[in-house]
C-alpha cells in the first residue's frame, strides 16, 4: 500500500500538501476520495451511502460556543454548567455545549452570549522557563500565565496566529532567565 502523498499527487499534481498534519491529511484523503467517486465505476455505488453518512454526521451533533465571564469566579455557576454538559475548551477560550439535533437548546443556556465557531480564534499554549519560578509565581499569574503540572512548566495562552509572547511578558522573562 502506498503513501497518502503519492495517492494525492497521482490524482491531482497541483495539490499543495503538508504530510503528517491532521488537517492536511484529511484534505488530501478527501481529494483522493472525491477523485475515486467521480472517476471510478467501482466507487459509484458507495457515493450515495457516503453522502448519507456525511449528512447524518453533520446533523447529529452541533457545538454551541458561549461567552460566560461570570463563570470564572462563580463555582456554583460552573457546577451548573457542568451538570448541563457544558465544558471549558481552552483552545477556543469558550464554553462549549454539544447538542443532539433532536434536542432543543436548554433554556438555561439561552441567556448566555452565543458565539459562532468561525468567530473564535484558536489559542495555543506557549511554554517558557524562568529562574526561580516559585518566587515569581504571583507575578507570572498577573500576566495571565498558568503552571502546567504535567509539563512542569509555565505557559500563557496566545492566539495561534500571533505565536509570540506579549512584549511585557517577554521582557519579564528575559530579565528573569
Amino acid at each position: 500500500m502506498g503513501e497518502l502523498k503519492d495517492a494525492v499527487f497521482q490524482v491531482n499534481s497541483n495539490f499543495k500538501f503538508n504530510a503528517h498534519n491532521s488537517l492536511e491529511d484529511c484534505k488530501a484523503t478527501r481529494e483522493v476520495w472525491h477523485y475515486l467517486l467521480e472517476n471510478s465505476g467501482d466507487f459509484a455505488d458507495y457515493k450515495d451511502v457516503f453522502m448519507e453518512k456525511v449528512e447524518l454526521l453533520n446533523t447529529k451533533n452541533k457545538k454551541y460556543y458561549f461567552v460566560i465571564p461570570e463563570a470564572k469566579n462563580d463555582e456554583a455557576l460552573r457546577k451548573e454548567l457542568k451538570e448541563y454538559g457544558v465544558y471549558w475548551e481552552t483552545k477556543k477560550q469558550a464554553w462549549v455545549y454539544h447538542q443532539n439535533s433532536e434536542v432543543e437548546l436548554p433554556e438555561f443556556l439561552k441567556k448566555f452570549q452565543q458565539l459562532k465557531a468561525r468567530d473564535l480564534p484558536n489559542y495555543t499554549k506557549k511554554y517558557f522557563t524562568v529562574n526561580h519560578p516559585r518566587l515569581l509565581s504571583e507575578k507570572l499569574k498577573k500576566f495571565g500565565c498558568q503552571y502546567d503540572r504535567k509539563e512542569y512548566s509555565w505557559f500563557i495562552l496566545v492566539q495561534e496566529k500571533d505565536k509570540k509572547l506579549p512584549e511585557d511578558l517577554q521582557k519579564f522573562i528575559n530579565e528573569n532567565s
